[in-house]
């Protein structure tokens, strides 16, 4: 895998997108991490509510990796999925820490490839996080699957053109009409000074 790491507006996300964009693999998904860790939580507890119609309750503590909720959850997750990208890994919940070595584990061993950003090294993830010590093995996990790469760059570049002697007032575009994309155009000419547009191919390991 590989975790991208930097500042924010460095480009992180941006070349995750490329990345995924040009990948020559069907089963790829990208997700925000918050909205992963949410879907995660909802499939593990309709996987517990199905357990419980099927199973009924019971009275003691159920160890087997068969009827486990979340290795479960990871294999579905595996199945679906060959190359997950999560943008903005930051964990500040302690129910996702409580489970991500679990989560991460199963997905790794079945072959999962994950590619994620963040504004945090990894070993900063989940500082000062309520049992932060039965967190620290997924760290440890993480850089041993991960190649971690960090963005060696302070500047902002959604703002870089915000400069006195600038043109461009504005940088988001919701709409797709001549004006916006001649406008867009108009900022990329000023990000390429003069620079040659070239087609570029990157080779990434997946056939």
């Amino acid at each position: 895998g590989f975790y991208l790491h930097g500042s924010v507006g460095s480009g992180k996300s941006m070349l995750m997108d490329f990345f995924l964009e040009h990948l020559r693999v069907a089963k790829k998904r990208r997700f925000h991490f918050h909205e992963f860790m949410a879907m995660v939580h909802r499939r593990v507890h309709n996987l517990k509510q199905e357990q419980l119609l099927t199973l009924g309750r019971s009275f003691s503590i159920d160890v087997s990796l068969r009827n486990n909720p979340i290795r479960n959850v990871a294999i579905q997750l595996a199945r679906e999925t060959s190359v997950l990208c999560l943008d903005e890994f930051q964990v500040t919940d302690v129910a996702d820490a409580m489970i991500l070595k679990q989560l991460f584990s199963t997905l790794w061993a079945m072959g999962t490839v994950v590619v994620t950003t963040s504004n945090r090294l990894p070993s900063e993830l989940y500082e000062e996080g309520l049992n932060r010590s039965y967190f620290l093995p997924f760290i440890e996990q993480l850089e041993n699957h991960c190649i971690v790469h960090t963005m060696n760059s302070d500047v902002d570049y959604r703002v870089v053109l915000a400069t006195e002697d600038s043109t461009v007032d504005r940088f988001f575009f919701n709409q797709s009409d001549s004006m916006q994309e001649r406008k867009f155009r108009d900022i990329v000419e000023q990000l390429r000074n003069g620079r040659v547009e070239s087609p570029v191919t990157v080779e990434i390991g997946f056939n």
